[in-house]
């Protein structure tokens, strides 16, 4: 996990994140914080911040990468449609079949939610002021980074 600075360029080492092999071809992945959420008393617009980070990859890495952010989004609607429907169904008229039905499919859609989440080839989230955390799931293209990246790295965990 590396602590960056957030204005900075970073540079990427010409292999896939994922596997470390040289084929990328031009294929690109993008990882996204959210950076905040900043509002006008009197107008009626919600503005958010995003950092968005453009990582290479392979695209056979690139396909998976697809696959669990698909994963992530369609897990995320079906635990909220169904985690609340086991909960109008618990406490309501709609019979315990429902709604253990319903649990059943929640817990199953946190599951893949998580796997998603944390299975990412690189997360992104803030630091502190002007910084953000950089975490890459592969060792040896993480070394690669902290050498490419040394000037504005300010820790490494």
């Amino acid at each position: 996990m590396f602590h960056v600075l957030e204005s900075a360029s970073l540079d990427w080492p010409r292999r896939c994140v994922s596997c470390g092999s040289a084929a990328i071809e031009g294929a690109k992945a993008y990882a996204v914080i959210f950076a905040g959420l900043g509002h006008l008393i009197f107008d009626r617009s919600i503005k958010h911040y995003t950092r968005r980070v453009a990582f290479p990859i392979c695209r056979r890495h690139r396909m998976t990468l697809l696959a669990r952010r698909f994963g992530y989004f369609a897990s995320f609607l079906a635990l909220a449609v169904f985690g609340s429907l086991a909960y109008v169904a618990f406490f309501g008229r709609l019979g315990h079949l429902v709604a253990s039905v319903s649990l059943v499919v929640a817990i199953v859609s946190l599951i893949v939610f998580l796997y998603c989440e944390l299975t990412a080839p690189v997360r992104l989230w803030n630091g502190k002021p002007g910084y953000i955390w950089v975490a890459i799931r592969n060792d040896h293209y993480a070394r690669l980074f902290a050498q490419a990246n040394e000037r504005c790295i300010s820790e490494i965990r």
